[in-house]
């Protein structure tokens, strides 16, 4: 199998940060329907626009994908060095990389607050962050990377819920 290469920029562009960042902001509110719709929005984009592209030659190879387009896709999203090499990984990561740590850091609510976004929360790692049709293979690779997002400067209490939950 050949090494999946960078030769397809998908357009980013079709979603601005500012209306990112206004759907975050509602994640706080106190309606917990626009809570859980918000966060529910976000990771649907999150697995559209960015962990979908990235899994594309995963999700090819089937659950017996090659190896070593495994160990690419994971070299070219996980190592700091390789990440700034391609304009689109990095403009991705800045868009989308950080609704990962949002929708674990909906944890926090405590079951008095919205006793269903922790269930809530379990099901959208599981059928919309990870799922659209992923193979099993595909599904890990996506749980390795945004683990390896989770457990970056900044973001280590998103990591200590995803702890916490699983």
């Amino acid at each position: 199998t050949t090494p999946p290469s960078r030769t397809h920029t998908p357009d980013i562009s079709v979603i601005s940060a500012e209306l990112l960042l206004a759907v975050a902001n509602r994640v706080s509110s106190k309606n917990k329907t626009e809570r859980r719709d918000a966060i529910t929005g976000l990771a649907q984009i999150f697995h559209k626009h960015y962990i979908r592209k990235i899994l594309r030659h995963v999700q090819d190879g089937g659950d017996d994908c090659d190896i070593e387009v495994i160990l690419r896709v994971l070299h070219e999203h996980c190592s700091e060095e390789q990440i700034k090499k391609y304009k689109f990984v990095v403009e991705a990561e800045e868009k989308f990389g950080w609704i990962p740590q949002k929708v674990f850091e909906c944890v926090y609510f405590s079951d008095a607050t919205d006793p269903e976004l922790r269930n809530r929360i379990y099901q959208i790692v599981d059928d919309v962050l990870l799922d659209g049709g992923l193979t099993a293979t595909s599904r890990a690779v996506g749980l390795a990377i945004i683990l390896h997002g989770l457990k970056k400067k900044g973001k280590e209490n998103a990591f200590k819920w995803m702890c916490a939950l699983f």
